[in-house]
């Protein structure tokens, strides 16, 4: 992975990269970029943080979701379609979204939601639900799709239908 640099007025020494919240490696200030080889197959959660000499940090950067698929194996059972899709909208224009737990022969690994065929989100299993607050006012037809960590996917849901006024 890589990212561009980082500015200060003194100078980046550091750049902290994480894994789910977790530190995973630290790299000098000149570095902006590293190759994670040890994340194994699953949905990992990414972000990288700037430190100066004298111990300011920057901001994390946006979380990036990197799917690490398994090797090719014998798995290419897919996932069961997800089911008892709702979409509800809020008072304050969100959407929340849930559903019934997809089943697999080796495991669901998360969710992806889309709007109109577009992702809007990920969601690691075992979690069913979100909520989704960046749709804006209109019609949204919402699906779910479950993916398994060797890739498979199952059939998207029927789409329901979300109006935010």
């Amino acid at each position: 992975m890589s990212w561009s640099a980082s500015r200060d007025n003194v100078g980046v020494t550091s750049y902290r990269v994480t894994r789910n919240n977790v530190e995973v490696v630290v790299v000098p200030g000149t570095q902006t970029a590293v190759n994670l080889t040890t994340l194994g197959a699953g949905t990992h959660f990414i972000a990288v943080q700037a430190f100066d000499g004298a111990g300011n940090s920057s901001f994390r950067t946006p979380t990036v979701t990197a799917l690490v698929v398994a090797p090719p194996s014998a798995d290419t059972t897919k996932p069961s379609t997800p089911r008892d899709l709702v979409a509800t909208v809020l008072a304050n224009g969100s959407i929340d979204v849930s559903w019934s737990a997809s089943r697999d022969n080796v495991g669901v690994a998360f969710y992806r939601v889309t709007r109109n065929n577009v992702e809007v989100v990920s969601v690691n299993s075992p979690a069913t639900s979100v909520n989704v607050s960046t749709l804006g006012a209109g019609t949204h037809f919402i699906a779910v799709q479950a993916f398994d960590l060797a890739g498979n996917s199952s059939f998207r849901t029927a789409t329901v239908t979300a109006v935010v006024p």
